[in-house]
């Protein structure tokens, strides 16, 4: 199971290694979600953390460091959120994005919160 291709893809997750140029080489599948963001293998959209990664990769240790979480639209229109890890794992320069499910059940949260105070508000006599 560990070597299938699918098993990031279905946990939200697409890697790619740093080739050091610049471009991207993909490790494994890409979520459908994933499509929304880069069709070409690169990043301009990451701008600032694109930068940072490459500063943390060029220290030559391993570990990470993590982005996020970022928004963009899907393709229903309805905003997703998902985060961006810098990782380096034996030598080898990882880019990594996660859909953030975190962030849509908090706002279902909040909403139900809301909803529970302005029902409760409007049962209350004045």
């Amino acid at each position: 199971m560990a070597d299938d291709p699918s098993l990031l893809s279905a946990l939200g997750i697409v890697v790619f290694e740093s080739l050091g140029d610049g471009t991207f080489r993909p490790v494994g599948q890409a979520p459908s979600w994933f499509s929304r963001l880069s069709r070409d293998g690169t990043f301009p959209f990451l701008g600032h953390i694109l930068d940072e990664a490459q500063t943390f990769w060029a220290l030559q240790v391993d570990g990470q460091r993590e982005w996020g979480p970022c928004a963009e639209m899907g393709e229903d229109g309805r905003e997703f959120h998902y985060l961006v890890k810098a990782l380096r794992v034996h030598r080898r320069p990882y880019l990594v994005f996660q859909r953030d499910e975190s962030v849509e059940r908090m706002r279902e949260v909040l909403q139900k919160v809301r909803s529970d105070a302005l029902a409760d508000a409007q049962r209350r006599p004045t």
